[in-house]
């Protein structure tokens, strides 16, 4: 587990960077600058583009990290290269090929009320390409077990480049239309620095006796990748099918107040993504040499870790709700439903993050395919449940509506996934710490209850915001360090503790 923490932690705090970041760009300036109207164009685009880089990838990503050992024992790391490049490249020609044909009918039938979408459809083609195949570059990279430099690149990099354009806005009078095509330049470059550091980092094998990969190979990479697509587009549409729903069945300016309290509920997901990344070509090498102790031991310390790093940031996000929103521009507009929104969407990624790696443990083992078929449902279940929810009248409708369904099937996916690891496998994620590590997260939110709130201490209209939310999360964050250490919930927490406390304390041999 320790180079999964190292790498996870270096990549965890890039990731959060890039959230302030990311907060300040769309939570801050976002509704500063732009319409409601706007916001869900970048946020339709953007989605868009997400999801349809799955049909040409077809599951590239996890072939490369699933395959790399192998392909590493036979020193066809350079064939392998070619083989996972040429066929998304190939299924990216004919894919937007067919949608430039058939645009005119989609414009037509779901978004003659929305003529923004015309105008910059040509963007999410090229979005399509560049991120597309930065994620291929980044997989080769996760091969490797270097996933800090690309979450850099593709986490933060990306959102001080947009800082940067809001600057522009704020100073320069740049408009829209150059803000929105600038997304394009921002994810060319870096599709072109992934791909400029896979190539440094990559091993220096003589490639005068490089093997090819067998056309048997071929054959089982490509099933593989095709059973992963359909995996990772079940997936996408979980994630992406919200927001184009929301704006043909409601408007654009709905997309935009949902994606802001979207982007806010789904930050406590990142630890998951960062550990999963490292892990999983972990899982890969253990399903591979049978080491199944191992296996049981990651899917185990990865649960209690990511519930208590998940726990403690879905708790910091409830207590500073109201502050939020007040440090918002035009708070009130995102408040009425962005609170529940987020709630939603927050419960639902930390009941996900409580059940561990389950994709990733299924995905690098021989029944890869359950991820698929399991998805498969849930894709439909949340097409079906957003149709059920979004029409609807009262509290559970629109956009909150959206947010049910979302953390619905997101829940049921993975209780379905825990169920058949447990039954095949006898692998649990749960242990003797997960109860305490609960009782120990309700507890702080509870006690938060206690803390008075500063604007209501001092003068009534004086600006303390930013201090009730120092204020409020420190206390929480001290009392959190504190219990958790002390009843030894994570040996890597604790590890990574008395690491730092020596660090400060280099006097002190032993704590």
């Amino acid at each position: 587990m320790g180079i999964v923490i190292r790498q996870s932690i270096k990549a965890t705090v890039a990731n959060y960077v890039a959230v302030v970041l990311g907060y300040l760009n769309l939570g801050y300036f976002f509704p500063k600058l732009f319409s409601t109207e706007q916001i869900g164009l970048i946020s339709f685009i953007l989605g868009t583009s997400t999801l349809l880089i799955s049909f040409f990838q077809l599951g590239s990503p996890s072939a490369i990290i699933k395959f790399y050992p192998e392909v590493k024992e036979k020193n066809q790391e350079k064939d392998f290269l070619k083989f996972t490049l040429f066929i998304p490249l190939l299924l990216f020609i004919v894919l937007f090929s067919f949608l430039a044909l058939i645009s005119p009918y989609i414009f037509n039938q779901f978004y003659s009320e929305s003529p923004l979408i015309k105008e910059y459809f040509i963007l999410i083609p090229i979005l399509s390409l560049c991120m597309g195949f930065s994620g291929i570059f980044t997989a080769h990279c996760n091969s490797l077990l270097r996933i800090v430099i690309p979450t850099i690149i593709e986490k933060f990099l990306t959102r001080l480049l947009v800082f940067i354009m809001i600057l522009l806005v704020l100073f320069y009078s740049l408009d829209f239309n150059s803000f929105t095509y600038g997304y394009v330049y921002i994810y060319a470059a870096c599709l072109i620095l992934t791909v400029i550091y896979f190539f440094v980092i990559r091993p220096k094998n003589n490639h005068s006796k490089a093997l090819k990969i067998s056309s048997k190979f071929k054959k089982n990479a490509t099933k593989f990748g095709a059973i992963s697509f359909l995996t990772i587009v079940g997936g996408r549409i979980v994630e992406n099918i919200d927001i184009i729903m929301i704006s043909s069945m409601i408007d654009l300016s709905s997309a935009g107040i949902y994606k802001i309290a979207f982007y806010i509920g789904g930050v406590i997901m990142i630890p998951l993504s960062t550990i999963g990344q490292i892990s999983s070509p972990l899982f890969a090498q253990f399903w591979n040499k049978k080491q199944y102790h191992k296996i049981n031991q990651l899917y185990k310390k990865a649960s209690i870790n990511l519930i208590l790093i998940g726990g403690i940031l879905f708790t910091g996000i409830l207590i500073n709700l109201d502050n939020i929103f007040e440090i918002m521009p035009n708070g009130e507009t995102y408040k009425k439903d962005g609170f529940w929104i987020i709630l939603i969407i927050a419960a639902g990624k930390m009941i996900n993050m409580a059940m561990s790696l389950n994709a990733h443990l299924l995905q690098n083992s021989k029944y890869y395919y359950i991820n698929t078929y399991s998805i498969l449902i849930l894709g439909v279940l949340t097409i079906v449940t957003n149709y059920i929810f979004i029409p609807m009248e009262g509290p559970y409708g629109g956009i909150v509506g959206a947010a049910i369904a979302s953390s619905l099937s997101l829940v049921l996916f993975n209780l379905f996934k825990f169920g058949f690891i447990l039954v095949k496998f006898k692998m649990s994620p749960f242990s003797s710490k997960t109860i305490p590590a609960t009782i120990i997260l309700i507890g702080l939110f509870f006690l938060n209850l206690l803390i008075p709130n500063i604007n209501n201490v001092f003068l009534e209209k004086l600006p303390n915001v930013f201090l009730d939310i120092f204020i409020r999360s420190s206390v929480i964050s001290i009392l959190f360090l504190a219990t958790t250490y002390f009843l030894h919930i994570s040996a890597d927490a604790n590890k990574l503790i008395e690491g730092y406390l020596k660090k400060i304390t280099p006097w002190k041999k032993q704590l």
